[in-house]
Order: structure tokens, then C-alpha cells, then sequence
């Protein structure tokens, strides 16, 4: 079957960067290199609701040019950051072969030959069974000191989820890994374009968190305010999750036939997987070029996290990249009505929750480094004595229909108050 989505996916805008010849505009906003080194932390701005591609808003679109800013990258040249799934020899690299079949998307080929130098590159940041730390340990900064590129193509998570005793035990260090690597590449000028993980039909228990590791990078990529393209979801609409037998690897329309994206090309995970990603630079070229994609108005965190105005959970699952430094809100020490005795005198913020119906709440805090913040359910007063259940990392919690309050406070370890940059991720279900 065709992918419908991904047709009506691609921008009716998407040709600003062809000009009349047929090639690409080379033609981009001027940016002033930046001496800057803090990471691009957005708050309360756009907000990714699980579609196919991240929304290209003024936000987005600002982020992005900001990112730019810092560096001098190649314009026409990305960098390949992942595993083995990035690596797969249908995966990207077809775009340079003589077997592209881009069957009713010739609007895409303008962008595959923009990136000619990149499709077929082999990435210092790219081997197969790898994670997002090892890339951090030398591969990221080797790969950009080398190729100096303006945007990086980066998947991982589904080996990551194989690095802890459990897929839960492995989540922390993932969403610090994923979070670093993102900072960092942002901070050399590089755009980071996220993906979600495919399926894991080889493992239960791994399918089972692999939508909770992929919100985990949705958060990642909404924080930086940087594309992302979700490949989970549209794995979705093809037999077998487009998957090989392994149950881990993306299938490919015959040998080495990745690039085809006729009907019968696109019911293969890495033919899906190859237009989304160039579907998604081709949207990003856009953007830079001609403006936001999408409209302003999209939902956005709402709320200013005081308990009198509160963050407003309005759906699940989702996420948010905070920083409890930048509230003026501290009006809350301790935790008796859960038995807490921890100093919890710094800064805090709150959001509220309501629950249509009964359910299964979990609540991860992601810290930045030398920052120490502590989840804790309220119940609807958010009162220190309404307290439910508290925790450093990871709230768990079946939950009956009603109205709850998640407070995010900073620990004081004598006398120094942690307050600071944290991911917050919430996510309902089994």
C-alpha cells in the first residue's frame, strides 16, 4: 500500500529552495558566528505532539537559525549519527547509487542531490551496535572536526535499552546521553534532526518500552526546539512494523533498493525510513529558506508553574524540558504527607494533571549535570501534607479519575540549592 501520510507530509512550500533552473537555492539567511557555549534550552514554546515530523514553527525556525549561528558548517552536508540501523547498507547511502526511484516525489530530488557528499559518507559517528554514550566518548567531535557539517542526522535508543539490568535502569542514562548530544551539537553549529527507534518485535518487555524511550527523545528534540521525524509511527501502518525476521533491523524493498519509493518500495521499514529522513532535510530547507512551515498557533506549555497558575498537563504522554532556577516560587520545604524529610527548600514548579479516567501515571526527571531535583504527587490542594508518593527520579502510580498536582522541587545539599535544567516525561499505560 502507498503511505497516504507521507504524501500529504511534504510541505506544498517545499520547492522555495528550487529556483527556476530546477536546482537548489544556496541562498541562506546570513548568520554571525557565535562564541557562545550554552546549550539552547527553550521553554514554553512549541510543543511536538507526536506527529509524523516535529512542526516547523517560527520557534522551531528561530532555534534552528540560532543553532546555525554558532558555527560554519557546510550548508549542503550532514553528518550521521546511530547505530547499525544507521549504518544498514539500504539505509541513506542508496541516494548516491543509480537505483533512486523516487516514483511521485521528484519535488524530493532537489534536496537528495543538495546532500550528494553525505548519502553515501562513512560517519566516525555512525557503527552498528552502539549507543548515544559512546558516541559522546570522541565519535561526534572526530566526525565533525572532519567533515564540518551544518546538520546531523542522529537515531539511538535501541541499543541503549540494552545498557542497564532493565530497560527501566538504562532509561537515565539514555535521556542524559541523548540530552548531552544534542547540547553538543548544537553548540558547534550543528541542527540536530532526531528519530524516533522502530519497533522491537524481539522482545516483549523491549517493545513495550520503546515508546516511553521514544517520548524520551521527542523531549530531547522539543527542548532544543530542533526537528524530529518519528519513525515509530509510521512503521505503524506496514505488516510487521517494517521490520526483518531479527525483529530489531529495518526490512529493504529487495537488495540494495532502499531508495525506492514507489507502492510497493514503501511497505519496507528502510524505504520508509530513507524518505522520511529525506523528507524531513527537504523541510528543514525549506524552513531555513522561506520561513515556518506550520502556523504559530500550535499548542504550547501553559501556565507559568506557580501553584496559583500551574503548567498544564493537557495530555498524555508528554514532555518538557524546565529549569527550576528560573522560577521565583519556593514556598514549600518538606514533604510530611509522604513521610519526607529531605530539604526540598529550593525552587520549585508545579503542573497540573487531571485524569478523565483511571490511570497508570509515570513520572521520569531527567537532571542536568549538578542539578538535583525530586518528583512528588500531590493530590488536588498541593498542600505539603497532600503529598502522595515521592521520588528522586521515577513516580509509578495507578491513579484513580480526579485532579492531581506534580511538583518538581530543588534539593538543598547543605546549604547549596540544585536548582536547574531537568526533562520532565510523563507517559500513561502499562
Amino acid at each position: 500500500m502507498h503511505l497516504i501520510w507521507l504524501a500529504l507530509a511534504c510541505s506544498p512550500d517545499s520547492d522555495l529552495r528550487e529556483q527556476d533552473t530546477g536546482s537548489v537555492d544556496t541562498t541562506l539567511p546570513a548568520t554571525t558566528p557565535s562564541t557562545s557555549t550554552a546549550p539552547a534550552i527553550v521553554v514554553g514554546r512549541t510543543r511536538y505532539d507526536g506527529v509524523r515530523h516535529g512542526p516547523l514553527t517560527s520557534s522551531v525556525v528561530d532555534a534552528m537559525q540560532e543553532i546555525a549561528s554558532r558555527g560554519d558548517g557546510g550548508e549542503n552536508a550532514f553528518m550521521k549519527v546511530g547505530d547499525s540501523i544507521t549504518v544498514d547498507r539500504n539505509a541513506l547511502s542508496c541516494f548516491s547509487g543509480d537505483q533512486v526511484d523516487l516514483a511521485d516525489d521528484q519535488v524530493l530530488e532537489a534536496t537528495r542531490a543538495w546532500f550528494e557528499g553525505s548519502w553515501d559518507r562513512d560517519s566516525e559517528a555512525a557503527e552498528g551496535a552502539r549507543t548515544a554514550a559512546w558516541s559522546l566518548d570522541g565519535p561526534v567531535t572526530a566526525e565533525a572536526d572532519l567533515f564540518d557539517p551544518r546538520y546531523a542526522l542522529v537515531q539511538f535508543g535501541t541499543n541503549d535499552m540494552q545498557m542497564g539490568t532493565t530497560h527501566e535502569s538504562a532509561i537515565w542514562a539514555f535521556g542524559s546521553n541523548m540530552r548531552t548530544l544534542g547540547d553538543l551539537l548544537a553548540d558547534r553549529g550543528i541542527i540536530p534532526i532526531f528519530s524516533t527507534i522502530p519497533h522491537r518485535t524481539d522482545l516483549e518487555s523491549a517493545e513495550e518500552w520503546v515508546p516511553i524511550y521514544n517520548t524520551v527523545v521527542r523531549g530531547v528534540a522539543q527542548g532544543l526546539q530542533s526537528p524530529i521525524m518519528d519513525l515509530h509511527g509510521a512503521l505503524r501502518e506496514v505488516d510487521g512494523f517494517g521490520l526483518r525476521t531479527d525483529g530489531v533491523h529495518l526490512s529493504a524493498f529487495d537488495s540494495s533498493l532502499g531508495c525506492n519509493f514507489t507502492p510497493d518500495g514503501l511497505e519496507y521499514g528502510n524505504n520508509i525510513r530513507n524518505r522520511l529522513w529525506l523528507e524531513s532535510l527537504d523541510r528543514v530547507l525549506a524552513a531555513r529558506q522561506g520561513g515556518p512551515l506550520e502556523p504559530d498557533d500550535l499548542p504550547s506549555l501553559q501556565g507559568a508553574g506557580t501553584p496559583d497558575d500551574p503548567f498544564i498537563v493537557d495530555q498524555l504522554p508528554a514532555t518538557w524540558r524546565q529549569n527550576t532556577a528560573n522560577s521565583a516560587v519556593s514556598e514549600i520545604d518538606s514533604y510530611p504527607g509522604c513521610d519526607a524529610d529531605q530539604d526540598e527548600s529550593g525552587p520549585e514548579q508545579v503542573f497540573h494533571i487531571e485524569l478523565a479516567s483511571d490511570t497508570r501515571l509515570r513520572a521520569f526527571v531527567f537532571d542536568a549535570v549538578g542539578v538535583d531535583v525530586d518528583l512528588h504527587l500531590m493530590d488536588d490542594t498541593g498542600s505539603p501534607e497532600g503529598c502522595i508518593v515521592r521520588d528522586h527520579q521515577l513516580i509509578d502510580e495507578n491513579l484513580e479519575a480526579g485532579e492531581y498536582r506534580l511538583i518538581v522541587d530543588s534539593y538543598v545539599d547543605d546549604g547549596v540549592v540544585l536548582s536547574g535544567d531537568y526533562m520532565l516525561v510523563l507517559y500513561s499505560g502499562a
